[in-house]
Parts: structure tokens; C-alpha cells; sequence
């Protein structure tokens, strides 16, 4: 009898076959796209919170997108896909790499390093000198483009099994030997190549088909018995000069500088070369030019030749005191890699007339513009001028060797003021520094109180709220080029004697401005309240101006990074005059303790801006019962204070008390939300007591600041 049965069940199994691979080439084929700062294993580092492969098998299809400062400490890393470490028209990102990880580009992959770095320290700390770490990369039939960036690497660095290396104006830094093997290819164009930092390692062409291009290359054997050695292969090119000579220990390696009969060339044109004599240069004929003996060129430690420029200049992480006492005069800080091979260096010069810095940089999100430099700064209460000077310097990654940005401008941001106070910026980027407004109607004054010094001071007497991006009244830029080092000075003029905390901005490029002159609305409040059930959230907004506005969105977070749309309402239009909005959430079914709120406001071309973020504490606070919460307890940088529903939407004033029973902080919301965020970074740390006060009520709790 005949049956249909196999023929059913083969189809049921080609069917699972087939979903099974398309689930599978659904995961290969996976992009993971940096969204902030962070490690490698933190969800919050990635887009969706998909963390790429914590084992670093990356597989074939999948695309590593590192725009920011990414940190891996997992295993050894075997790419058969994309690494993409860019971000264009942003600030510089860096993929830092653990010691002991061997990292492995394979056939098919491919790295991409632009405008960035790869970096896997020589030496604990990323100095030059010091306790050295390991790790080799292997470029195992994979490609390499690397253009205007920096790439270091603990131990070994070797290009085998048909693999393709590209480098562009980039520095390359390993700890122990550089290997260029069989079949593969080498094409180094207005590079520096630095080896053997370890104490051991060679500069090595040698295999079957290898093919090196060089084109005003610099290379140095830093170790004691480093070769550099032309053995075997396809050499061309010109090498601008080869040192035998350790720049740090200044010793010479007791090897030679040679080519063997066996290099095939045409001639490689070598300009100069450091050596203890001519007796280790052995050319063997392979060599043109002027190949001159000097014992004065110094090439390390290696700058790009064409150095960095202020579009990449990343300070979007907090630098670290390195020398001095933290905000006082003479602190002196570091950001490590604020460019491609640069740190920069940032030293209090002086604190005039009692003016104190709060913070240095303030990087947290929604205080400003993060990408920029943003001390918090307090005047000193007095009548007439205060202000901090900062002096900032530039190094070669590592060193103490200075470096120059080759193309540098400074914008200064919100320069705003009251009529009891005015807010000032001085750059001084030196001389042949050239200044100017940013928008023809200034609300600033611009002056030059010395050449290469400008000198902007608010002048209509207005504020904005925040660090607003699109007052462009309050901005004026100086530009420079092959800047090494500058300064800044920022402050108050006072018509009364009291302290006053400002929060200054500085962005160290030519600001890219919106295409709109004005936004599509003026926000004046955005307030989340919990209602008395605590069954719904209260949002509501007011505006002030609405232009080409078409709707608002209020989005709704359990998390402070993942939000999705909790309402909708369409925006009254075009009008100058006040707008009140009120939308309730239904929060009944949310199992989080903590909702986030923000508000989108989209205008009729489809483009959106957010409000800050307002936080609700579901708990089981009652009208009965007159007392607060504050977490996170105990709290480093943000203290978060939810307070009962009777006091919210009124005057409310937070105050923070030492344990000597001292006042160190104050502020009032007029329009109190269920949970406002106090900025505690600045305070010593110790127990303080926590007092909030609403019509003659007051409720209070302690708290300890790390």
C-alpha cells in the first residue's frame, strides 16, 4: 500500500531546515551599534542594549559599529565580520582592548579604524615605560583599513595568510615584533611604526609573494637587539628614516638595519637612518637615496604627520587629577586620547577674586552639551569680576613629548546673563588667533584684550535655560591652526556680592548649527506628577512659542534608556502667546517602581526635540504621612528626592545639611515635581541630612555621599 507519510514528513523537515537557517543567519548577521561610553558586556554601552559576542567570536555578517569609547576584558577576539571604529562628524571613539587578549582578523573580516583608535597598552597605565602587558594581533588573511588614526598593541603584530593591511597617516605602536609573512600585502603611506618597546622584537619582511609599499615611512626598533630586516619578498617605496635608537632608554640596538640579496625592488629610497655606526646599516645594494648616518633627527615619539584637528576632539569622558589638589589652583588633569596619539592636559591656573569650580567637566546627560568642556563654576560674592583660568596642553598619547592640533577652533556656548550679573569667556589661542560672532545680532560683546585673546561677555542681560545649542546669540568662536597649547578664563561681573552657580560651556570645534534659525517650539516647563490614587501619571507642558509645530509625544521609560510612546496630542500651531498641555498615562499595569518621562516635540517636517527627562517614584507615600525618598543611598554624582503627592506642583525648597549641621546646598522649585534630581558630585564625602520644606511641612532623611 502506498503512503504519503515520508513524503510529509521530509517537507516538515525541510521546512524546520529552513527555519533554522534563516534563524541563523538572522544572528551571523547582527549589527551592534555603540550608543554612549562604556564596556563591551553593559547593555547600556549598545543600541537596543544587544550586547555583540562577550566570547569575541565574531562571525561572519556581523558589524561592529564602536562611535564611542568602548572597553572589552573578555576572551580572545576571532573576527570573521566588520569592526567599524568611526564616527564621522562626531568626537573620536576608541576600542580599548584588555591585556592577555589575542585578537585575530581571519578571512573575510575586516577593520576599519578612522579618525580613532585600537589600543591595547604596551605598558599598565599607557605610558612607554613600565610593567608590560601582552597580546598579539594577527591579520590572518583579513583586512586592515586603518586611515588618521592610532593603533598600539601589547606584544606582536604580524600580517599572514594572504591578509591586507592599509595604513594612512596613522601611528602604529606594538611592544615586541612587527611580522609581514607569506602571500600578504603592506601598504604603509605617511605612517610611523614604533617596536620592541619590551626589550625584544624585530621589524621583519619575510615570505614567498609578500608585497610591502611604503611611502614617507618612519620606523623604530626600540630594543636592545632589534633588527630591521628586509629578508624576503616584493619591497617599494621611500622610508623617510629607520632609528635603531630606544627614544625613552636611549640606547642603541646592538643589530642591523639590512636588506637581503634575495628582496626583490627597484630601489627603496631611505633618507636617513640612526644607528651606533655605519658598521650596522647593511644595504646590500636595495637601497637609494641619501641614506645618511644622523644622530640628530629625533621622528619619536610618533606624531601623525598630518596631526589632529578640533572635529575629533573627544572630551565626553571625565578626565582624571593626575598632580594638585581636585578644583583647586595648580589641580592638574588628564584626558587620555582626546584625539588620535594625543592627550590633552587641563591645569587650574588660578581662582581670581573667590571663584571656585564646582566640577571640571560635567558630562552627565541633560546638563548641557556633553560632547563640549563644561566646568561648573560658582563667582566668588563680591562686586565686579571673578573668574577661573585654565591652561590646556597637548601630548603625544603617553608622553611628554607636545603636540600640536593642527586646525583648532573654539566655540564658546551661552554666554548669558541676568541684570544683576553678566557671564564672560576669554580664549587665548595665541597669536594669529582670529575671532567672531556667530550670529550677526549678537547678545555679546566681543573684544580682544591681546592679540590672539577674545574676550565675550553677555550684554543683553538674558538667560537661557541650560546649555541651549540653539542661542546662537550667546556663541562666538576663535580659530587657530598648529595649537599646542591655550587658555581660558571664565567668570562673573557682578552688581551684587553674592555667589552664583553658573555652568559654562566650550566646544572645541566650529559648532554645527540646525538648519532652522528657530527651534519648532520654546518649552517653559515640563512637569510628571503621580496623582493622588497613584493610579496615573500627570504630565504637563507649557510652551511659549510653537513654529511649524505638528504634535507632542510623551515617552515613557522603566529603565532611563529604552523609552516607547505613551501618548500623543496634536500642537495648537503657530502662535507666540502661552500654551498649556495635560496629558494623564495610565500607569495601573507598570510593574517598575520608577517611571521616566520625557517629551517629544515634532514639527511638520518630521524632525523631533526632547525635553529633559522627569522621573515618578511609584511607592506607598500617603497624604497621612509627611516624608520623603531619596535614593540611590548612598549617592555619588545624582541624589534623587521624591516627595509626598500633596506637595507636588507647589514650592518646594531641598536643602542639604553636613554633619556639623552646616548648610551646603539649596534650591527651590517653584512647580515641584513628584521627583526632582539634586547634583551632590561636588560635595565631601560624609552623612548629610536631607531637609525639604512645602507651606510650613517638613520631612526629612539621611543620606551618605561616596
Amino acid at each position: 500500500m502506498k503512503t504519503q507519510a515520508p513524503i510529509r514528513y521530509n517537507l516538515n523537515y525541510l521546512l524546520l531546515v529552513i527555519v533554522f537557517l534563516f534563524l541563523n543567519l538572522l544572528v551571523k548577521a547582527q549589527t551592534y551599534t555603540s550608543i554612549k561610553n562604556g564596556s563591551w558586556s553593559n547593555v547600556a554601552t549598545w543600541q537596543g542594549g544587544i550586547v555583540p559576542p562577550v566570547n569575541g567570536n565574531i562571525t561572519a555578517g556581523m558589524v561592529i559599529n564602536i562611535k564611542h569609547r568602548v572597553s572589552y576584558s573578555g576572551i580572545n577576539i576571532n573576527n570573521e565580520g566588520i569592526f567599524n571604529i568611526s564616527n564621522p562628524n562626531g568626537p573620536s571613539p576608541r576600542l580599548l582592548i584588555l591585556s592577555g587578549v589575542n585578537f585575530t582578523n581571519n578571512v573575510g573580516g575586516k577593520i576599519i579604524i578612522l579618525d580613532a583608535e585600537m589600543r591595547q597598552y604596551r605598558f599598565s597605565g599607557g605610558k612607554e615605560f613600565g610593567t608590560p602587558q601582552t597580546g598579539d594581533f594577527i591579520n590572518n588573511g583579513g583586512t586592515l583599513d586603518i586611515r588618521n588614526s592610532y593603533v598600539e598593541i601589547a606584544k606582536n603584530w604580524s600580517n599572514r595568510g594572504g591578509g591586507k593591511a592599509f595604513f594612512r597617516n596613522s601611528s602604529l605602536a606594538i611592544g615586541g615584533n612587527y611580522d609581514l609573512n607569506n602571500n600578504s600585502r603592506d601598504t604603509l603611506l605617511y605612517t610611523s611604526v614604533s617596536i620592541g618597546m619590551h626589550g625584544t622584537g624585530d621589524f621583519t619582511v619575510d615570505g614567498a609573494n609578500a608585497i610591502a609599499i611604503y611611502n614617507t615611512i618612519r620606523v623604530q626598533v626600540a630594543s636592545t637587539s632589534g633588527n630591521f630586516q628586509l629578508k624576503s619578498g616584493i619591497v617599494s617605496g621611500s622610508i623617510d628614516h629607520i632609528t635603531l635608537k630606544n627614544h625613552v632608554t636611549g640606547l642603541y640596538s646592538v643589530a642591523k638595519i639590512t636588506a637581503n640579496n634575495s628582496i626583490v625592488t627597484a630601489g627603496i629610497v631611505l633618507n636617513s637612518y640612526r644607528a651606533p655606526s655605519t658598521l650596522s646599516y647593511e644595504p646590500n645594494g636595495k637601497f637609494t637615496g641619501t641614506q645618511t648616518l644622523t644622530t640628530t633627527l629625533n621622528c619619536f615619539p610618533a606624531k601623525l604627520f598630518a596631526s589632529a584637528s578640533s572635529s575629533s576632539m573627544n572630551m565626553t569622558e571625565a578626565p582624571v587629577l593626575v598632580a594638585g589638589t581636585n578644583l583647586q589652583a595648580g589641580a592638574k588633569y588628564q584626558y587620555e586620547s582626546i584625539a588620535p596619539g594625543i592627550d590633552a592636559f587641563v591645569t587650574i591656573d588660578s581662582l581670581v577674586n573667590g571663584a571656585t569650580i564646582n566640577m571640571l567637566d560635567d558630562n552627565a546627560d541633560g546638563s548641557g552639551f556633553t560632547e563640549g568642556f563644561q566646568p561648573q563654576i560658582t563667582s566668588g560674592a563680591v562686586i565686579g569680576q571673578s573668574y577661573v583660568k585654565l591652561k590646556f596642553e597637548y601630548f603625544v598619547s603617553g608622553t611628554n613629548e607636545a603636540a600640536t592640533v593642527s586646525d583648532l577652533t573654539l566655540t564658546a556656548l551661552d554666554i548669558d546673563g541676568t541684570s544683576s550679573y553678566k557671564e564672560f569667556d576669554e580664549i587665548d589661542l595665541g597669536p594669529g588667533a582670529t575671532a567672531a560672532y556667530v550670529m550677526g545680532s549678537p547678545g555679546i560683546a566681543l573684544t580682544q584684550p591681546q592679540p590672539g585673546a577674545f574676550r565675550g561677555i553677555n550684554a543683553d542681560g538674558n538667560t537661557v535655560n541650560g546649555v541651549d545649542t540653539s542661542a546662537k546669540q550667546y556663541m562666538f568662536s576663535v580659530h587657530n591652526t598648529d595649537v599646542s597649547t591655550f587658555t581660558v578664563k571664565m567668570g562673573l561681573v557682578t552688581t551684587q556680592a553674592l555667589a552664583t552657580y553658573r555652568l559654562f560651556s566650550f566646544y572645541s570645534k566650529a559648532f554645527v548649527y540646525p538648519i532652522n534659525q528657530t527651534l519648532p517650539v520654546k518649552l517653559e516647563s515640563f512637569t510628571a506628577t503621580l496623582n493622588n490614587n497613584g493610579q496615573k501619571a500627570d504630565l504637563k507642558w507649557t510652551t511659549v512659542t510653537e513654529t511649524n509645530l505638528s504634535h507632542f509625544v510623551i515617552e515613557r521609560s522603566t529603565d532611563g534608556i529604552n523609552f516607547g510612546d505613551a501618548g500623543m496630542m496634536f500642537a495648537y500651531g503657530d502662535i507666540t502667546a502661552k500654551s498649556d498641555y495635560a496629558l494623564s498615562d495610565n500607569i495601573s499595569n507598570v510593574q517598575s517602581g520608577i517611571i521616566y518621562y520625557r517629551l517629544r516635540s515634532v514639527d511638520k517636517d518630521g524632525k523631533s526635540q526632547y525635553s529633559e527627562t522627569r522621573i515618578i517614584r511609584i511607592s506607598k507615600l500617603t497624604d497621612n504621612k509627611i516624608s520623603i525618598v531619596t535614593y540611590p543611598n548612598p549617592v555619588t554624582n545624582e541624589l534623587r528626592v521624591t516627595i509626598p503627592s500633596s506637595w507636588q506642583n507647589k514650592k518646594v525648597t531641598y536643602e542639604l545639611f553636613n554633619a556639623n549641621g552646616q548648610a551646603t546646598k539649596k534650591t527651590e522649585s517653584t512647580n515641584s515635581n513628584q521627583t526632582e534630581t539634586l547634583n551632590v558630585n561636588s560635595l565631601a564625602p560624609g552623612f548629610y541630612l536631607v531637609r525639604v520644606t512645602c507651606n510650613g511641612e517638613t520631612a526629612q532623611q539621611k543620606i551618605v555621599k561616596q
